[in-house]
């Protein structure tokens, strides 16, 4: 008696494994493009958070700081904002660019290229990733 034992058959398998090289090859170029947008989004975050305490600072000082690094400082009977600037996460881990005039600031990473593209007058540019504010 010729009994046929339960399991897959060579056309299952080879279809399971067609299905598996698809699924990583998706995963191998879809993973680092998903990875860079949490970086955006995080540098993003961090720097809409900085912004904020940028202008309590102004708020409560009445001048914007001149580095973000003032934030972590106390000043008068306030502050300090923030125990630690954090850093542009897109960049090395090196520190946000930031600079303001008496009216505006600006708080930014730069993007991939590693090109500081923004500026007060021109707001967030290029592929640099940050916050604006008055």
């Amino acid at each position: 008696m010729n009994r046929k034992l339960p399991g897959f058959d060579t056309l299952q398998l080879l279809f399971a494994g067609l299905a598996s090289l698809i699924l990583i090859g998706a995963a191998l170029i879809y993973v680092p493009s998903l990875l860079n947008t949490a970086k955006e989004e995080r540098v993003l975050s961090e720097t809409a958070t900085l912004g904020g305490l940028v202008s309590q600072y102004k708020m409560e000082i009445g001048e914007y700081p001149d580095k973000l690094s003032d934030l972590t400082e106390t000043k008068n009977q306030y502050g300090p904002w923030i125990t630690e600037v954090p850093t542009d996460k897109m960049n090395d881990g090196k520190a946000y660019q930031y600079s303001h005039n008496d009216t505006q600031f600006v708080i930014f990473g730069v993007g991939e290229n590693g090109q500081a593209e923004s500026s007060l007058t021109k707001g967030i540019s290029g592929d640099d990733v940050g916050f604006a504010g008055r």
